[in-house]
């Protein structure tokens, strides 16, 4: 896994985290992993790289997703795609796990 990561580095100068969490959970026998980490999985083919650029799931309690967004204009923008997310993020785990998302200010 070490040289995956450093070969990853080496092209690309950085390593997401989703492929690092993708890395990890591919090479141990972790099969039920916590829903965060499937929601992190899928979220930027759910959401798309333009929403994906600019929130970030941080957190996940019950039927609730809290996702970090970059500024205040995209917590207001963002505000008007929930349903199409929970729906889009739903569809891409293949159960109706997420029921709502908080959206707030944090680190992306």
């Amino acid at each position: 896994m070490k040289n995956e990561i450093n070969e990853i580095r080496e092209k690309k100068g950085f390593v997401h985290i989703g492929q690092i969490i993708h890395n990890i959970l591919t090479n141990t026998t972790i099969k039920n992993a916590p829903v965060l980490v499937q929601i992190w999985e899928v979220w930027s083919n759910a959401v798309g790289k333009n929403i994906s650029d600019n929130a970030k799931p941080a957190a996940f309690k019950g039927n609730t997703l809290l996702v970090y967004v970059s500024s205040s204009v995209w917590l207001n923008e963002i505000q008007f795609l929930k349903k199409d997310l929970i729906q889009k993020v739903n569809l891409s785990l293949g159960d109706n796990i997420l029921e709502d998302i908080k959206f707030k200010i944090g680190p992306v």
